[in-house]
């Protein structure tokens, strides 16, 4: 992909098992020349911002939710192919 710096959520975790995590991505950016920072957690009052919670607001029609939580209004991006 030829990024040079990765930013990732303080509590990510990705492949078989959620075995992947912080710690790896500091790994292979050692071994492939990247360098790697954690985000730390943001809150909207108690609750935990999150893809997640956003998926959700938008599954149940929630988009001023959504917007919230984004901070910026929700728009889908459609690529028409010729």
């Amino acid at each position: 992909v030829g990024a040079k710096h990765l930013v990732i959520g303080d509590d990510f975790r990705f492949g078989r098992a959620r075995e992947g995590d912080f710690a790896l991505f500091e790994r292979y950016g050692r071994i492939h020349g990247y360098s790697v920072s954690a985000m730390s957690t943001l809150l909207q009052g108690e609750a935990r911002i999150s893809s997640t919670l956003v998926r959700e607001n938008l599954a149940a029609g929630d988009f001023t939710a959504a917007t919230n939580l984004l901070g910026h209004e929700y728009f889908r991006l459609v690529v028409l192919q010729q």
